[in-house]
């Protein structure tokens, strides 16, 4: 149960609650850039009821930087899937493992490159209501041209942020994990209970604080 309850936290409620930060704050910002007032509960309340339309895009996104990366590796699998079912070895084994690795370079490539001109699909549709695929046109259209540019500005804050957070993260998990070593009347079983738990929680608070940051 409580691995399941762990994974369940981890792999649903903590995205949940950083894309739901996220656009309260892509609303937040919005306002403050034409001039107009939105206090951050009213920003919340509306990022609650438009969450599933920005869920939407975020899948949409993922869905194609998965199509890249299938389309990397299914050349070189399907190769390998050749040579296994042939019996045959040798020449054939050796250019299925070039294909693969050339494909995976080639899909990191579109990756990186997809990841820039359709990453500002969720701010076309928390700034602008745009759904679905119009809000990868929308994306799109933001960095035509400007791959380059748009990437190091994107990755230098990025980088920022996490920095960041790794370092709150170094720090908090130190002071929780001497805090619970140098308490009275636990044996260590309970103390290696307390620490795993502190290890895995610092972690997801961090992932639900930064990622909007990163993002904005």
């Amino acid at each position: 149960v409580g691995v399941l309850l762990y994974w369940f936290t981890t792999a649903v409620i903590a995205p949940a609650i950083g894309l739901w930060t996220f656009l309260a704050l892509a609303k937040l910002a919005d306002a403050r850039l034409l001039g107009r007032t939105l206090d951050p509960r009213t920003a919340l309340k509306s990022a609650r009821k438009e969450f599933w339309g920005l869920l939407g895009v975020t899948v949409l996104v993922a869905l194609v930087l998965l199509a890249a990366l299938a389309g990397g590796m299914i050349p070189g699998l399907a190769l390998t899937t050749l040579s296994l079912a042939s019996g045959t070895g040798g020449a054939l084994v050796l250019v299925a493992n070039v294909v693969f690795v050339v494909g995976l370079i080639v899909s990191g490539v579109f990756i990186l490159k997809w990841s820039v001109r359709y990453g500002f699909a969720p701010y076309a549709y928390a700034v602008e209501g745009t759904r679905g695929l119009p809000a990868l046109a929308a994306s799109r259209r933001l960095s035509e041209g400007r791959i380059m540019d748009v990437l190091v500005r994107m990755l230098i804050p990025s980088a920022a942020f996490a920095l960041v957070g790794l370092v709150a993260v170094i720090f908090l998990s130190l002071v929780a994990n001497t805090l619970i070593s140098a308490a009275a009347g636990l044996n260590l079983d309970v103390q290696a209970r307390l620490m795993n738990i502190a290890g895995s929680v610092f972690p997801m608070v961090a992932a639900v604080l930064i990622n909007p940051m990163l993002i904005i």
